[in-house]
């Protein structure tokens, strides 16, 4: 096994089956710990802030990350990369301390989804549509179209998420 998988090992004697990986230059507990531009892709980080989000617009209070970890089954650690990135695009607010936790900014039909996406994007959501590694079946036409097509479908993508907001998916 090279050194990308290398050092799988428990963490401390006695520890509740965690295990600290080390890959590509980043260690990882129980494949957790992960900065916005690893391997997680955009749609997961996009589809967990807005359980987040759901989570705190049903919740009228301030909720402390360790309670929407709980509710999400995760670990509070994780979601505050999310929340990080909701609180700098203004969409949530932190309050530190012990009483402290998240809270929305706005009533959640004011908080469009586009909103949401443009906060955590890392990546296109249509990266990997594309295989640009292995170019010997495609042409210069055929690359430009599927590169068109492409584009297309991330423009229908963001035309749909300025079209719908938080509040839509809590009414369903």
């Amino acid at each position: 096994m090279g050194s990308e998988l290398a050092g799988r090992r428990p963490v401390r004697k006695g520890a509740p089956s965690k295990t600290l990986r080390f890959c590509r230059g980043v260690y990882f507990f129980n494949d957790e710990e992960r900065t916005m531009t690893d391997s997680i892709s955009s749609t997961r980080w996009f589809g967990l802030a807005l359980q987040i989000l759901l989570i705190l617009a049903d919740h009228n209070e301030l909720c402390p990350s360790g309670k929407i970890a709980e509710k999400m089954k995760s670990r509070p650690s994780f979601l505050r990369k999310i929340l990080t990135h909701l609180v700098k695009a203004e969409i949530i607010q932190a309050k530190e301390g012990r009483e402290g936790g998240y809270t929305l900014v706005k009533d959640p039909k004011d908080i469009s989804l586009m909103e949401v996406y443009e906060a955590i994007k890392a990546e296109p959501l249509t990266k990997g549509f594309i295989c640009m590694e292995n170019t010997a079946c495609r042409t210069p036409s055929i690359e430009s179209g599927l590169l068109e097509l492409r584009d297309e479908i991330e423009g229908w993508i963001t035309d749909g998420l300025r079209k719908k907001t938080l509040a839509d998916l809590l009414n369903k």
